[in-house]
């Protein structure tokens, strides 16, 4: 029977059980918000933006990010809300822990609703109704205006029925098209020109309001109060109008460039009402709590009080952040456009950077920020239209940003692309394509190692373990270590030799390497040997970053965070509360692991609330011991649940020992060859692994 339990655990592939605490959202980076779409239903308030979609049921409340599904046309029948993103996606509003369901593959360009009916736009395929909540789609297109695109295959012209708006009153449905407004009842599956007094152009904005019709064309636009049937000018706006509401007896008026208009019943004149706003393009308004709500183009939401604007942006956070880095008193972070600092862990200040100059159509930005001591240097590049055209920059600074030394003056070669940059200990390396650059002496003379002839000549990656420094570069089977005579060589023995190494990362001893298609392998041995290492590890195509405290490893991936400590043997996502699993940047400072997602700013977890031991009857024991380790002949265990099974592993997967575990047991490790093992302890459905050292 031990024998049988022996064999079923050791033929087994046993996931690790990890158990997380939260992920919490520090307050920013913001970057730029843009307001899509505001929605009201009860007490709640959302606001949609191109990094995804965050409510609160109070104008005091932070913002909270639901999910990253971004979207500008919208209605909704009574507690439903019904958009157009990826197709056509419902989500009940009633529900806060509710996710959007998607109920159709149809792309529409507007949404309306009357009653139970569903009416939708479509600028290359018309118009569309459902009567199922969603689910089925009828086009009803005849009477429409007819447009024609041409393609690049015969018969080279497709003919359209382009729907630019919509709205629907009790009396009927309204479209507007490419030559202005047309109407037809429920009932009737003909269209009919509603165009009295109405310009035959594009209609680009479609309200109405207690039946009053209100039609947009650019800057213009025009009332309805006969169903349609007569139009009248209403408002010339300076600039291109992007939203229109009706509450009380007021109508107000967004615009693109010239902020907010509005204008009561009983008056014949509009007048601005701007005060507080930063920026004058407006994408939305609403109605929350009596209060008029406004999105803008670029700093969130605002309220208006007062005759005066408030802004309402705390918790809407949209920031790319591309890089993490800790000194010892502040952590640092970047967008493509900004560094950002932080001394307590939560909260971001904009921090002084050299001007990095932009010019349209043309590259410009931060790519790289990392930490030596109190030391933080920065990468970052722009492009003329004039000969040099690039100019690729590392810059430093000792005092948090207050004053920036340029370091890259003396590197012999500057292509088109930001340097990369690197360091360890005093070497800082600075690197691009197939050229590479180091320094010992901040940047007044640097050393060539760019890849040699016989190599790719592409950087995927690079990492210095144990003061080697190793690079993936784009071949297959291309990972390469840099010898004591500065050149590259290959280490490669274990790596599958049909695709390229992608990314690499490190803890403790262990060096990893991210393969195409075939995933994560680790080598102890600085790259003379290697064994896969990626069970349990989930991405569409490589690793973004890592993080590490000695044998703990945490990876980014398109799927979230995931975390290691028996050296990739079982990976275990840790996403508990992270509504962005776009990590681009991994960063542990103090006691915390911090994230930097793709559009929703910075959060953090605490390592006090990993705990990787094993459940047993509901508790947990501490992390698995070995002793001696390193060890000659004799090792026993510490930390084991009853029962437990162990074997023992060379690094190209062997096994070398194996059997049941005690803590009262010693295991002969005498006969196995002086080496880096691991070392696997089994119980139940859960696994633990620790690293066995064995000289003699």
């Amino acid at each position: 029977m031990k024998v049988f339990r022996l064999l079923v655990f050791i033929a087994t592939i046993i996931q690790v059980n990890l158990s997380f605490g939260q992920w919490l959202q520090t307050d920013g980076p913001y970057g730029k918000t843009s307001v899509l779409s505001l929605i009201t239903h009860d007490s709640l308030l959302m606001g949609s933006t191109p990094c995804g979609y965050f409510s609160k049921h109070d104008l005091n409340d932070s913002w909270k990010l639901q999910g990253t599904l971004a979207f500008s046309v919208h209605t909704k029948i009574g507690s439903t809300l019904y958009v157009s993103a990826d197709g056509i996606q419902k989500l009940d509003l009633s529900d806060q822990d509710e996710m959007f369901i998607k109920i159709s593959s149809l792309t529409l360009e507007s949404l309306a609703s009357h009653d139970t009916v569903l009416y939708g736009g479509s600028k290359t395929m018309g118009f569309y109704q459902s009567i199922d909540q969603g689910y089925e789609w009828v086009s009803k297109n005849e009477g429409l205006p007819v447009d024609s695109i041409f393609v690049y295959f015969p018969p080279h012209y497709v003919y359209t029925n382009p729907v630019t708006a919509l709205t629907a009153t009790s009396e009927a449905v309204f479209c507007g098209t490419k030559k202005g407004v047309f109407r037809k009842s429920p009932a009737s599956n003909t269209w009919q020109s509603a165009n009295n007094g109405l310009p035959e152009s594009e209609v680009t904005l479609f309200q109405s309001y207690n039946d009053t019709l209100f039609v947009a064309f650019t800057n213009m636009i025009y009332r309805s109060t006969d169903a349609g049937n007569t139009w009248s000018i209403f408002f010339e706006s300076p600039s291109l109008l992007t939203d229109l509401l009706q509450y009380s007896q007021y109508i107000y008026a967004a615009t693109k460039a010239d902020g907010i208009y509005k204008i009561s019943n009983d008056s014949q004149s509009w007048s601005s009402i701007n005060s507080g706003l930063p920026e004058l393009e407006i994408n939305k308004l609403c109605i929350y709590n009596q209060l008029i709500v406004c999105g803008t183009e670029s700093t969130g939401v605002y309220y208006f009080q007062n005759d005066q604007w408030v802004n309402n942006q705390p918790g809407m956070f949209c920031s790319y952040i591309n890089n993490i880095a800790a000194t010892s008193n502040m952590l640092f972070a970047s967008d493509y456009s900004s560094v950002y600092l932080s001394e307590d862990r939560s909260s971001w200040l904009k921090a002084n950077t050299p001007e990095i100059p932009s010019y349209p159509n043309l590259s410009s930005g931060i790519n790289d920020v990392i930490s030596r001591r109190d030391t933080i240097l920065m990468s970052y590049n722009y492009s003329t239209p004039n000969y040099p055209y690039h100019h690729s920059f590392i810059s430093l600074t000792a005092d948090n940003g207050i004053s920036w030394t340029n370091i890259a003056d003396n590197i012999p070669y500057t292509g088109d692309d930001p340097y990369r940059i690197y360091i360890d200990n005093n070497r800082l390396y600075a690197y691009e394509d197939d050229r590479m650059f180091f320094t010992t002496n901040n940047g007044l003379q640097w050393s060539d190692i760019s890849l040699p002839a016989q190599f790719c000549n592409m950087f995927y990656g690079f990492i210095v373990s144990d003061g080697i420094a190793f690079a993936a570069a784009c071949g297959n089977s291309q990972l390469l270590r840099l010898d004591e005579n500065n050149n590259w060589i290959l280490a490669n023995n274990g790596l599958p030799p049909d695709r390229e190494p992608l990314a690499l990362a490190k803890c403790d001893s262990a060096l990893f390497a991210f393969v195409n298609v075939h995933g994560m392998y680790v080598s102890f041995d600085h790259g003379n040997s290697w064994r896969s290492a990626g069970e349990g590890l989930e991405t569409n195509y490589s690793i973004y970053d890592f993080a590490f405290k000695d044998s703990l490893l945490f990876i980014s991936t398109d799927y979230g965070v995931y975390a290691t400590q028996s050296y990739g043997q079982n990976w275990a996502a840790l996403n508990q509360g992270l509504k962005n699993k776009q990590v681009f940047s991994l960063e542990i400072w103090q006691d915390t692991l911090f994230a930097g997602t793709a559009g929703n700013g910075i959060w953090k977890h605490s390592l006090h609330n990993l705990n990787l031991g094993i459940p047993v009857n509901g508790e947990t024991i501490k992390a698995l011991r070995i002793i001696p380790n390193p060890a000659s002949h004799f090792i026993r265990f510490e930390n084991l649940p009853e029962g437990s099974i162990y074997s023992i592993t060379d690094l190209m997967g062997q096994r070398v020992n194996a059997g049941e575990a005690d803590e009262s047991k010693y295991i002969d490790v005498s006969k196995i060859p002086s080496g880096i093992y691991i070392v696997t302890i089994h119980f139940e459905d859960k696994i633990q692994s620790a690293k066995l050292i064995v000289n003699r």
